[in-house]
């Protein structure tokens, strides 16, 4: 029997702590990324970010070989891995940030659902062009406050 599940469980803990753990200013805004693909659809709105915003911004990931947390692509990114199971689940949940921005739909559909422990605004980014009405499940935006077009 291998231990990898429960490694990354820990793994998953240690970055849902380490995350809790930064002041709000630090965590105002924050990134999700299901897979470790996610990077080169952020890239770009991150680096624009980080051009003209001034704090940092925080990078949660479900892959633990992401490449932010491998190679730290900006200073001013902070990289935790969370797993996509439980603690996921209960970092949405509990979620305190101004700003999610992430590639998944069905927000509060599925697993991962609205924060009740604040008004997290939600944006969207769109991964590909695909039309909404036959690719997506019916109602797979509707939680989303802002959606960014392709």
């Amino acid at each position: 029997m291998s231990n990898q599940p429960l490694f990354h469980f820990w793994c998953a803990l240690k970055g849902l702590r380490d995350f809790n753990a930064l002041d709000f200013d630090d965590r105002e805004i924050v990134f999700y990324s299901e897979d470790n693909a996610s990077w080169v659809f952020f890239e770009p709105i991150i680096k624009e970010l980080l051009r003209t915003y001034e704090k940092k911004i925080c990078y949660l990931t479900s892959s633990a070989d992401d490449p932010v947390l491998t190679t730290r692509p900006e200073d001013k990114i902070r990289g935790f891995y969370i797993g996509s199971g439980l603690v996921r689940a209960y970092l949405f949940f509990n979620l305190k940030a101004n700003i999610m921005v992430m590639t998944m739909p069905d927000l509060e559909t599925y697993q991962i659902k609205r924060s009740r422990a604040r008004p997290v605004h939600y944006v969207y980014v769109f991964h590909a062009l695909m039309s909404t009405s036959m690719v997506y499940r019916y109602g797979a935006f509707d939680h989303f406050d802002a959606l960014l077009c392709v």
